[in-house]
This record gives C-alpha cells, sequence and structure tokens, in this order.
C-alpha cells in the first residue's frame, strides 16, 4: 500500500507559485526602484515632513542625498527578500520532487521553509500544514504495515 501524498504536494505546489509571484513582484519593483516616479513619491511624501527636514538640516544633507539613500536601504532590504524567496522557492520545489523518496525529509523542509517565511502568513500555514500532514499520513502508513504483517 502506498503512501497517499496527493494533499500535501498540492498545497507546496500553491506555496511554490506564491513563492515565484512573490519573486516576479519583488524583481520588477526592484528593477523600477530608481525610476523618476519612485522619486517623485519619496519627494511627494517627504519633502513637506518638518521631522525631515530637521534631520537633514542637522546631519547638513540636502534632499537629493536622503533620496538616493533612501532608494539603496530600499533595494538592500528587497534584494535580501529576494534571495530569501528564491532559496525558499528552491528548497520547496525540491522538497516536492523528493516527497515520495523521502516524504520525512520533504516534510522537515516543508516545515523550515514554513517557520523562516512566517512573515507571509498564507506560505507558512500551506506549507506548516503540508509538513505535519506528511509526518501523520507516514506515521498512520507505518503503523498500518506493522499490523499487516504481525
Amino acid at each position: 500500500m502506498a503512501l497517499n501524498l496527493k494533499v500535501p504536494k498540492i498545497l507546496s505546489i500553491i506555496s511554490s507559485v506564491l513563492l515565484l509571484l512573490g519573486l516576479l513582484l519583488g524583481l520588477v519593483v526592484f528593477s523600477q526602484a530608481d525610476s523618476p516616479e519612485v522619486k517623485d513619491l519619496i519627494s511627494e511624501f517627504y519633502s513637506t515632513d518638518p521631522t525631515i527636514q530637521a534631520n537633514l538640516e542637522a546631519e547638513d544633507l540636502t534632499f537629493e542625498e536622503f533620496q538616493t539613500g533612501f532608494i539603496s536601504t530600499m533595494k538592500g532590504f528587497i534584494s535580501i527578500s529576494l534571495i530569501a524567496t528564491g532559496i525558499a522557492l528552491l528548497l520547496n520545489v525540491i522538497g516536492v520532487f523528493i516527497m515520495k523518496k523521502a516524504p520525512r525529509a520533504a516534510a522537515v523542509m516543508f516545515i523550515i521553509i514554513g517557520v523562516l517565511s512566517i512573515l507571509t502568513v498564507v506560505i507558512p500555514a500551506l506549507l506548516i500544514t503540508a509538513g505535519i500532514m506528511i509526518f501523520v499520513k507516514r506515521s498512520k502508513h507505518l503503523n498500518n504495515e506493522n499490523t499487516i504483517q504481525a
């Protein structure tokens, strides 16, 4: 009797698609971070803020230097997020492919990816559920095999 892993596989594939969409969206945002529209948006938000103006005067910075620093910081955060999402996507796809041969390893990978991506809410719910389902189904499968052999 084979181990039925259809539902965990579907959950992990859905999370892979969501991770891929997040990765593509992050790439679009990263590529547009230096655009004039983003600079105009930053100017609109921060040019009239008295706190920002006071900090710029205290640190002897121009608003253009502030914009450049803001954009480079934003791109740094986005690049870290892109790397983490790419690694999670790669591990998730590997987990989908090794699920039949090594269900315990796939379950551990899904749970670890879910815990590490806890801020995204939906992806951890899918992956942690898939990992727990694999563990539960595997233990029931092993119990059934042991009772059949006895």
